[in-house]
């Protein structure tokens, strides 16, 4: 998990998910292009994040094309601030 992600463990990894959930889960309806979970999505974005890995490389390990990879990296990436402006404003 260290590896790829740059979080120590799964319960690390959970506790992100679980911060996320309710705008991840909203991301979601609004860009209902994705075949992955919102769990393997965010898995997805950090590994992008972190090893820097090709589209190419991402869609084979996660079985979908490089075209949802590029999606879903985005989608994260982009609604970032939002989120976080939402968040912090709470």
């Amino acid at each position: 998990m260290q590896f790829y992600t740059g979080l120590d463990n799964v319960d690390m990894f959970t506790g992100v998910l679980a911060s996320l959930e309710p705008a991840a889960y909203k991301l979601q309806k609004l860009y209902a292009t994705s075949t992955l979970d919102v769990r393997n999505q965010l898995l997805l974005t950090l590994i992008k994040h972190r090893l820097y890995i090709t589209n190419f490389q991402l869609g084979r390990m996660f079985e979908v094309t490089q075209l949802e990879v590029y999606d879903i990296f985005v989608k994260f990436i982009y609604n970032r601030k939002r989120y976080c402006l939402t968040v912090c404003s709470n």
